[in-house]
């Protein structure tokens, strides 16, 4: 899910910015009883922990300001550990067909096949999972240096982050 966040507002800018009618796409991630209590009318909520599953109720081509009761949450929506991705057919085919070779192995274990086949196809399931990483993380580096750029921020530090995932994946 790209989106552009709203890094730190104050509450007293976003009253400012709604009183001069401009309309703005306001998240709140707070649970239940807190919306409850009190909310932004205009402000869609979704708890932070239902994100993953309703991001699509988001408009991602708008400015997306996230609001908590402290600021914790919505920092935490904004962490690239809480970031959505869109993936394609392409990663869940790789996906759907190591399933096949690992239920093919299982079954070759099973039949007491040759060692020696067995740890073939569990480097080919293991090489195909490689592959699967490295096109998951240039998919989402492509995206995220696009949006840095646009933004005219130095990407520097996104190559860096992916190396390193590609590297901790192994």
């Amino acid at each position: 899910m790209a989106g552009k966040y709203s890094k730190e507002m104050m509450p007293e800018e976003v009253k400012q910015r709604l009183e001069q009618g401009e309309k703005l796409n306001i998240l709140d991630v707070r649970e239940r009883n807190e919306w409850e209590s009190g909310h932004i009318r205009s402000a869609k909520h979704i708890p932070l922990g239902f994100i993953r599953e309703r991001h699509n109720e988001l408009d991602p081509q708008k400015e997306i300001i996230v609001v908590c009761r402290s600021g914790n949450r919505s920092g935490l929506y904004q962490m690239e550990e809480v970031r959505m991705m869109e993936y394609d057919n392409n990663v869940i085919l790789r996906l759907k067909r190591m399933d096949g070779q690992v239920r093919g192995i299982l079954k070759m274990m099973e039949e007491g096949k040759n060692c020696k086949d067995v740890v073939t196809q569990l480097s080919a399931v293991r090489n195909a999972a490689d592959k699967a990483v490295a096109y998951i993380v240039a998919v989402n580096l492509e995206q995220r240096v696009l949006e840095e750029k646009v933004k005219g921020k130095d990407t520097g530090k996104l190559v860096q982050e992916a190396v390193e995932l590609m590297v901790k994946s192994r």
